[in-house]
């Protein structure tokens, strides 16, 4: 997302008045069932909830609509996603982790949605799960973000006594790009530790 567009993203807009907000709120979500994919759609429903000041009430007209969205997969995916951010403007992590989850299930291969959800899981403190996103997430990424999922694995895994899977990311981290003088002596440390000094070696002989 650019800087632009996460400025509009919750942006007000100009709207007629009428008597009946919430059949406003029920044409915004209809019009993103129609297309699901119209970012257009979205930051409409989104403005009209800013404007009226309606979060809760959206959270509960979009919770309502995913039970019945259960058989048009990209209508409940787009549905989850806003609930998602919906819940997280309301700042309900719970509830946030539980829509992401659920899209999640739906999209099991969109990298943002599960490096996201890593993210979640580690400020909820369920370092365990946090930990095995951030894997799923390196698994899938084909870039720099693939070595930092890795490195806050590790670290997940070291800050929690888990030494044997630690040493496992961050040779991942290693084994990637050698040249990565951080997850090395991390490497290094926790090898030491397990007293595996064969392998130890092996680290301080990529890192000479």
């Amino acid at each position: 997302m650019t800087e632009d567009e996460g400025t509009h993203r919750w942006q007000r807009i100009p709207r007629v008045e009428t008597a009946d907000p919430t059949a406003e709120r029920r044409g915004a979500i209809a019009s993103i069932a129609r297309r699901p994919r119209d970012p257009e759609a979205r930051r409409r429903m989104r403005a009209l909830a800013a404007d009226q000041g309606a979060w809760e009430q959206l959270a509960l007209m979009l919770a309502d609509e995913v039970r019945g969205a259960s058989k048009r997969p990209e209508v409940a995916a787009a549905f989850f996603e806003e609930l998602a951010d919906v819940y997280e403007n309301l700042d309900q992590l719970l509830e946030t982790i539980g829509a992401l989850e659920a899209l999640v299930e739906l999209e099991p291969d969109h990298l943002e949605h599960r490096d996201r959800l890593a993210k979640l899981y580690w400020r909820a403190g369920a370092w365990q799960k946090a930990a095995a996103a951030f894997e799923r997430v390196a698994e899938l990424a084909r870039d720099d973000r693939a070595r930092a999922a890795l490195r806050a694995a590790g670290k997940l895994y070291r800050d929690n006594g888990r030494l044997e899977q630690a040493a496992r990311t961050y040779n991942a981290i290693v084994e990637r790009k050698p040249a990565d003088l951080d997850a090395g002596r991390a490497l290094d440390e926790i090898l030491s530790q397990l007293g595996l000094w064969r392998d130890v070696a092996w680290v301080r002989g990529e890192l000479a």
